[in-house]
């Protein structure tokens, strides 16, 4: 019944049309740049993916499927605000369906859920507070933040997928002097009980944070501390300063303490737990060309070293399936980046070659220690009015016994058609 409802609204979005005018006519009407009371948009987008399993891995008896399968993703997404004097209320909500056809079960999915549900409040121009399920942007790294310390893991292969907030409660002052810039200063509280937040912790409490904001010319700064709750005590600390009007450099540093779940080659289990810094250095650069470049270089302190991934490897090859998941699940061996050291490069090209409307791009996420690397080739096509197409390909590099040469697939092939409205 709720996915009914879900489809006469976005049905009933999609027939709302503007109002018809006339080129010809001249006349002046200021209600037109006034700010409107609601606005409401979104996209629907269909996305067919092609996954080849690494049948070479130490992990592909955990695999879905032994071959290449098939996977399809129908989203919905509207995003929308309603104002009243000098209160908003935001809304962000998707509706997935993931159909899987080629697997002995032909799974098929469909979950709907608000990634953001807040109340904005701004008194004055010093003051705003938001209460409600919000997804906070904190540090001003592209692929990688270690001082998010608030929010959801960010996929480094697409950083710019919408994420799910957690329910929180926020308050900014904000200051500007003229000689000085402008100073801000952020108090968060996130609850966190078993029936709300419970993904951010397994401690039962309220977590508390704080964000002070220094902008000074072209220079923005920013000190972060997160209270000792549901996760560690952490400090942080990021930048981001412009040497050109196409050349800034970024940064950010985070210090807090982390526990490994640690096996060794004879399956014994371990637990370490080290305090350090996790640190991020990285430049964006917009070529006279429009060519963009993005890099960054990532340490994490408390995360495995060469020798620790050795080890596990070792206990994999051994390893029963149920004994192997079982580790999996309660570690960070698989985890998305779970050595210390990663090199992150992302170059696009717009309208290369004069190719009109074209876009076309190419990622890596490099394990420096390993040297084995996830290289993404993508093209973008956008020349239809509201219309977005992409093909892309996440492809592992790397030799046995790697980070991403033990992966689970060796490659992922996905084509995406959005609609924008």
């Amino acid at each position: 019944m709720k996915q009914a409802w879900w489809l006469i609204f976005a049905l009933a979005v999609s027939s709302v049309t503007a109002e018809d005018f006339s080129a010809e006519s001249f006349s002046f009407d200021i209600s037109q740049y006034e700010r409107k009371t609601w606005e409401l948009s979104g996209y629907l987008q269909g996305t067919a993916q092609t996954l080849q399993p690494n049948q070479q891995s130490l992990f592909s008896e955990l695999s879905a499927s032994q071959t290449a399968y098939q996977r399809y993703l129908a989203e919905l997404e509207l995003s929308g605000l309603y104002r009243w004097q000098t209160t908003t209320l935001y809304a962000l909500a998707k509706i997935q369906t993931l159909h899987q056809p080629t697997l002995t079960d032909n799974q098929t999915e469909t979950d709907a859920d608000f990634y953001q549900l807040y109340l904005h409040y701004q008194p004055n121009q010093n003051w705003q507070f938001e209460l409600g399920q919000r997804a906070l942007r904190w540090g001003r790294g592209y692929a990688f933040n270690p001082v998010a310390v608030l929010e959801r893991p960010k996929d480094a292969l697409d950083p710019d997928l919408a994420r799910e907030g957690f329910v929180l409660a926020n308050a900014e002052w904000v200051k500007s002097f003229a000689d000085w810039g402008s100073v801000s200063l952020t108090a968060v509280v996130l609850p966190v009980s078993e029936d709300l937040n419970a993904e951010f912790g397994q401690k039962q409490t309220w977590n508390n944070a704080l964000k002070f904001s220094w902008q000074f010319g072209k220079t923005d700064l920013d000190w972060i501390w997160r209270s000792d709750g549901s996760r560690p005590e952490a400090f942080g600390f990021a930048f981001s300063h412009s040497l050109a009007v196409n050349f800034a450099l970024h940064g950010e540093a985070l210090w807090l303490q982390r526990s490994l779940i640690l096996v060794d080659s004879n399956g014994v289990m371990s637990q370490q737990t080290k305090t350090g810094a996790d640190i991020l250095l990285g430049l964006r650069y917009l070529t006279n060309q429009e060519t963009t470049w993005i890099a960054e270089l990532y340490h994490q302190a408390n995360a495995y070293t060469s020798g620790q991934m050795t080890d596990f490897y070792a206990y994999a090859e051994t390893a029963s399936p149920i004994a192997l998941q079982n580790l999996i699940s309660r570690s960070r061996y698989l985890a998305p980046q779970a050595m210390q050291n990663y090199l992150s490069v992302k170059v696009s090209q717009k309208e290369p070659w004069n190719w009109l409307y074209w876009t076309v791009g190419l990622g890596l996420i490099t394990n420096v220690e390993d040297r084995s690397s996830i290289v993404t080739p993508e093209i973008i096509y956008s020349g239809l009015m509201n219309w977005e197409g992409r093909m892309r390909l996440n492809y592992f590099v790397g030799d046995d016994l790697s980070e991403y040469g033990e992966r689970q697939n060796a490659w992922r092939a996905e084509v995406q058609i959005r609609y924008h409205f």
